[in-house]
C-alpha cells in the first residue's frame, strides 16, 4: 500500500507575461528583501487576487488591482511575481 500524497503541480506564471483584465492568485514573490517587504506594505502578499490592468507608455509604471485596490508599480516588478496560470 502506497501511503504517499499526490502532490499537486502549480502551472505559475510572471504578472508581465498574465492578460490584461484576468485575476490571478500570487503564489511567490522574488525580489530583494528591502522590496518584498515594501510590497507587502502595499498588500501585494501571496494568496491574494491581482489583476494587471494597464501599462503606462514610455515603459511607465504598471496599474494593477491587488483585493480590490489599484496599485502603480514599476513594471519591472511585474516579472518577480508568479501567479496562478
Amino acid at each position: 500500500m502506497n501511503n504517499c500524497k499526490k502532490i499537486k503541480k502549480i502551472s505559475t506564471v510572471s504578472l508581465d507575461f498574465m492578460q490584461f483584465g484576468k485575476s490571478s492568485i500570487i503564489v511567490q514573490i522574488d525580489t530583494d528583501p528591502i522590496t518584498w517587504k515594501r510590497m507587502r506594505y502595499m498588500g501585494i502578499r501571496t494568496n491574494k487576487s491581482v489583476k494587471k490592468i494597464a501599462l503606462a507608455p514610455f515603459k511607465g509604471p504598471a496599474l494593477i488591482e491587488v483585493n480590490g485596490c489599484k496599485l502603480a508599480i514599476d513594471r519591472n516588478l511585474l516579472s518577480n511575481i508568479m501567479v496562478k496560470n
